[in-house]
């Protein structure tokens, strides 16, 4: 989530620019308690829309305050799809000479079948893979995350060691939006996507198993025992993990390379009932908007 910040008179004068500020490292506004209905921004149009395919999490936030938010295929002079998100899908599904609905339904399938799914960021600095649910996935164990028990007002104790990772009978891998603090403030972007995969479903480009040190990833420990990964030379986020459950790592949705989409639908069971950590959130107003807006997921499938 960014927001443009101009010099105020505009200037077209060489040495002027137009700053995109991350809204994530917000953190707060002197003489301003934030509530329920307060918002940091004015959302008026989502950019490149095209580039994920399936819609991604704009899709989810296609209605802010009763108003329909229109979605930009690209950039501000490319193709506009006024909302709803339905509107968006039937764009996206029409036929086309790159993206027509029988290309796309053919890499669905082709997807199904693969049984490894490559994932990197941006620069190329961080490559892993990740494997479909198999026997070793169901070997780790943990507590139920905020996302499916709250824990401002339930236990994460997980005693029958319920393995709530994998979903639609073992073959899909969860994965929710969270809005903690730490992400929040890690990632820059009130708004973090992580599907939660077994440390032994995640493989190095080279085909060994994962290490944290490899190519050019990097650590920070966020909180006592609570790990981020990211990428030193793009600054993408890559991986969240404890020492409570070594095992079982977050990984960063935005890296999955499924030709499907964004949301990597053929590998992942999207949680659309919360959004992780809502109570932590700053602007809690886009949270609110996106935790409604988590329902178009359900619709589409």
């Amino acid at each position: 989530m960014f927001v443009e910040v101009h010099r105020d008179p505009p200037c077209d004068a060489p040495g002027d620019y137009v700053w995109a500020v991350v809204l994530g490292v917000i953190d707060r506004i002197d003489g301003q308690e934030p509530g329920i209905d307060f918002g940091l921004e004015r959302i008026v149009q989502h950019e490149f829309v095209g580039d994920t395919k399936d819609g991604g999490l704009a899709c989810c936030l296609d209605q802010i305050d009763g108003h329909l938010v229109p979605f930009l295929l690209q950039g501000p002079d490319g193709v506009k799809v006024d909302g709803p998100a339905a509107e968006l899908f039937k764009k996206l599904q029409q036929d086309g000479p790159d993206d027509s609905k029988t290309h796309r339904e053919r890499a669905m399938k082709e997807t199904e079948t693969l049984d490894e799914l490559s994932a990197g960021c941006h620069c190329g600095g961080v490559n892993f893979s990740v494997t479909r649910p198999n026997m070793a996935s169901k070997e780790c164990s943990s507590p139920w995350p905020d996302l499916i028990a709250p824990y401002h007002s339930s236990s994460s104790e997980n005693r029958e060691d319920i393995k709530w990772w994998l979903r639609e009978n073992d073959t899909k891998y969860l994965a929710g939006t969270c809005a903690c603090r730490s992400c929040r403030l890690g990632s820059g972007s009130p708004i973090q996507a992580w599907t939660f995969i077994p440390k032994a479903n995640i493989l190095q480009s080279d085909g060994k198993p994962l290490n944290y040190d490899m190519g050019s990833l990097r650590r920070i420990e966020s909180s006592t025992g609570s790990y981020r990964e990211f990428c030193s030379t793009c600054g993408a986020t890559v991986f969240w993990h404890c020492l409570e459950r070594p095992d079982l790592v977050d990984v960063s949705v935005g890296l999955l390379r499924a030709p499907e989409g964004a949301r990597a639908s053929s590998w992942l069971d999207w949680w659309t009932e919360r959004v992780s950590f809502k109570e932590e959130a700053f602007d809690k107003k886009l949270i609110n908007h996106l935790e409604e807006g988590l329902q178009n997921i359900r619709r589409k499938g």
